[in-house]
Parts: structure tokens; C-alpha cells; sequence
């Protein structure tokens, strides 16, 4: 079972209080004035903009199978956006040719022209792994169907008793739709929440598989959104063993469960998404493992557990809905002279500031740490954003893809246990935990400021 402190915010954004500390913050990070860091901002960093966006010149870019090896051909004019919408402020005009592709989502390019990166708004998109469009429709809401018969699986006999539960506190008002793959329950009445977090469970499924090459059948999933904070913590404290933890989100035996009162969209979104790669890792990484109760347990380190999770929360989120792994999202924003920094971007200040005091165990000892050394919620938060860095870093160096890819599918085929991470990689334990270190506080400087 994996759990999250009270809100997307209190995770993503707990990690880092940020009204009116950020002199503080930026002085432990070399190199970094907090007098430039709006006007750079502003600007877009466009001085040096290919390795801000390349990062370091071996490690940022993906393997040479990927899509940087992708190209587009476009018109001289053509407009590169800031954002993946019509609406985005243009950043330039191309020049015209074939530029290089560093991201794709459905129906846009990322490119890259001379010192300039934006988005091209495309009439037909090349085929890279991505669907053209994500659902758009509002998911069918029916009438409810009769509980399921518990069948010998201990975490089908824990789906079914925790869903029974959930109907229960939902109420008369319960409604049945689907989010993507995943059955929901709800007693939720916005219908427009509905559709964009269906696009939101459809796209972190989509993006899930092509980020870790692990692919699944039909999930067996269910999300139970509760419309008030209260009638979760209902469920929530008969549920968790450790009810005193405050968590604003959690995933048992292949059901997530949150809820939205008072809650932004996006949050709202970003504890689906965290969940629902609970779910995933259930089915694609590790089965679940019971003790004898409704509980159930994640047979994976919680370094990759939780770190797959929280990477795959920290991905840029569009208006539609789409997930974009590829980018992290950015939220840096400045009222009366106080920067505000929250979301991945707070997340990054945090554990690079941890990493820089020493704060942070060692690698090989995360790697290692059982479920109770690594503990829950808002006592593990830098180990959670420790391990969600590690990730992000494997994936995205030209040398660690291939290797710890290979590892997830080991993991998923019982080959590897998710702590010999180590006995995979072509470097030492050593040289990772230099690179890793030194790939996070540049990346710092960069995305989150």
C-alpha cells in the first residue's frame, strides 16, 4: 500500500514551504543569484538554451534509438510555441527545414531550432509511440453494478471488500464510469472534472508504458473519488493500518483512492496519476502480497515504488489532460517581489538542497531500505524525491537507459529483485551517486528556477 501526505500539495509541495525563504534556498545552490533568477526566467534562458534543454551533453538526452534522432520538416514562419496549445505565447518563427525533435505528444513536436526550442502544431502526426489524441468524450456514467463475487486471489478478496466499503460511504448518489482503463466509483457531480481526469488515467497509461517499455493487458484497476474529504478519511481510517498518518491519497490492492474537495484540478490530477502508477507497478512490476488482511503490500523496493510514482507525478500536465514524461512541470510563479515555487519545482529546490548538506543516505543504502526503514508519507518525503530523481536520471542518460530498463523488465520477470539495481549498471555505485548528484543540482538550476 502506498500513501501520500494530505494533498498533491503537502507531497509535491510540502517539500518545500517557499513564501519569502528562497534567499536561503538559492544560497545553497553554487552559482545561483536570486536577483536574476525572474529576468532569467522571463527571458526563457534563451543565452545557451540548447544545453538548458540538452542538459549535459551526454547524460540529458535520450538513447540514440529515441526520438532525438527524429526530425520534422517545417516552413520558413512557422511559429515555435512555448506551450503545447494554440493559445501558447509564440517564442520565434522557424527558419524553415528540418529540425530536430526532442518530445512529442499527441498532435505537436517539440523542436529544436539553432539556440531556441518551442512547440510545432502539427496537421498529421509521424507515428512515435504516442496516440494521436487522448479521449476527449465525458466518460458514460451508468447505473451502479452489483459487487463482484470475491474470488481465491488474496488481493481480489481485498479489491472487493475495499470497494464494498468505499460503495458503502459513497452512498445512493454512487456513480459508475470508467477513467481511461480503470473502473471508477463517485459520488463527484462535476462532470467536466470527470472527463479531464479520464484524459489524465488514459494518458498515464499510455505514457506509463512508453517511459519504462513495460507493457500490460486490460488493467484490472479502480479509482473511488469521494466529492468530500471527509467520507475519505472515512474509508481511509478503516482501512490503513496506520490511520495517525495523514494522507491525502492512497492505492490498495489495485484501487486508488482520493478525493476533491477543495482541491485544484491539477492537484487532483497529480494524486490520480501518482496512484494509479501504484496500480500499474501492481500489474506490470510486482503482484501484491497480503498478510492476512485487507492490507496489502507492494513487493517492490519502495525506492522503486515510490520513486516510479512520484516521477511519473512530477511529469508536465497540459489543460486537456495530456501527461508529458519527457518534462518536468514548472511552477514558478512571483506576487509583490515573493517568488512562490511549488509542484517539481519545489521538489527539485528540496532535494538538492538535501544533497548539498548530506542529508540524503547513500544510494546503494535507498536501494537497499525495506518499506519500514524507508517509512510513509511526510516522513519519507526526501527519500521519496531522492528515489524519483535516481529515476528520472536512469531514464533520461544515453548510457543508463538501455541497462535500467532492462533491469524493470528483470524485475517484472522475476529474474531481479528491485534492490540489485547495481549488479545491472555498467558503473559503479560510486560514479552514480557523483553523477546523479552533480545531474540534480544542474538540473535544479535550470528547470526549477
Amino acid at each position: 500500500m502506498k500513501r501520500m501526505p494530505t494533498t498533491a500539495a503537502a507531497f509535491l509541495g510540502l517539500l518545500v514551504g517557499v513564501f519569502g525563504v528562497l534567499p536561503g534556498v538559492f544560497g545553497v545552490l553554487p552559482g545561483v543569484d536570486p536577483q536574476q533568477v525572474e529576468p532569467a526566467r522571463e527571458a526563457e534562458r534563451l543565452e545557451g538554451q540548447e544545453e538548458v534543454i540538452l542538459g549535459h551533453a551526454a547524460d540529458w538526452k535520450l538513447d540514440d534509438t529515441g526520438l532525438d534522432r527524429e526530425t520534422l520538416v517545417v516552413d520558413a514562419g512557422t511559429p515555435l510555441l512555448e506551450e503545447p496549445w494554440d493559445d501558447a505565447r509564440i517564442v520565434t518563427e522557424a527558419p524553415g527545414g528540418a529540425l530536430a525533435i526532442w518530445e512529442a505528444v499527441p498532435g505537436w513536436r517539440r523542436v529544436i531550432s539553432g539556440s531556441i526550442i518551442g512547440w510545432v502544431k502539427l496537421d498529421a502526426s509521424p507515428d512515435l509511440g504516442f496516440p494521436d489524441e487522448y479521449p476527449t468524450a465525458e466518460p458514460a456514467v451508468e447505473a451502479s453494478p452489483p459487487l463482484p463475487t470475491p474470488i481465491g486471489d488474496p488481493s481480489d478478496r481485498a479489491r472487493t471488500q475495499l470497494l464494498a466499503r468505499a460503495r458503502e460511504l459513497l452512498g445512493e448518489g454512487v456513480l459508475t464510469a470508467r477513467l481511461g482503463p480503470f473502473e471508477l466509483l463517485t459520488n463527484s457531480n462535476d462532470r467536466g472534472l470527470l472527463a479531464f481526469l479520464h484524459r489524465v488515467a488514459e494518458s498515464t497509461v499510455v505514457s506509463y508504458a512508453k517511459t519504462h517499455e513495460l507493457t500490460g493487458k486490460d488493467s484490472r484497476g479502480a479509482v473511488v473519488l469521494f466529492a468530500t474529504e471527509a467520507e475519505y478519511n472515512a474509508l481511509r481510517d478503516r482501512v490503513i493500518l496506520r490511520p495517525s498518518e495523514l494522507v491525502g491519497a492512497f492505492e490498495m490492492a489495485g484501487v486508488a483512492v482520493l478525493f476533491s474537495e477543495n482541491l485544484e484540478r491539477t492537484e487532483i490530477a497529480r494524486n490520480l496519476i501518482h496512484e494509479l502508477t501504484h496500480v500499474l507497478n501492481g500489474e506490470r512490476l510486482a503482484p501484491r502480497t497480503s498478510p492476512g488482511s485487507l492490507y496489502l503490500d507492494s513487493m517492490l523496493a519502495p525506492w522503486l515504488e515510490e520513486g516510479t510514482a512520484t516521477n511519473m507525478a512530477f511529469s508536465s500536465l497540459d489543460r486537456r489532460g495530456g501527461l508529458h514524461p519527457l518534462r518536468l512541470a514548472k511552477d514558478v510563479k512571483t506576487f509583490a517581489g515573493i517568488t512562490h515555487i511549488g509542484g517539481a519545482s519545489a521538489g527539485l529546490l528540496q532535494v538538492s538542497q538535501a544533497l548539498v548538506n548530506g542529508q540524503l543516505p547513500p544510494l546503494t543504502d535507498l536501494v537497499d531500505m525495506g518499506r519500514e526503514e524507508f517509512g510513509h508519507g511526510a516522513e519519507a518525503a526526501l527519500l521519496y524525491l531522492q528515489s524519483a530523481t535516481l529515476i528520472r536520471y536512469l531514464l533520461q542518460n544515453r548510457e543508463l537507459r538501455a541497462p535500467f530498463l532492462g533491469f524493470l523488465q528483470a524485475v517484472a520477470s522475476g529474474d531481479r529483485r528491485s534492490t540489485e539495481l547495481f549488479e545491472m549498471l555498467p558503473i559503479s555505485p560510486n560514479e552514480l551517486e557523483d553523477r546523479h548528484r552533480n545531474w540534480t543540482i544542474e538540473l535544479t538550476k535550470r528547470e526549477a528556477l
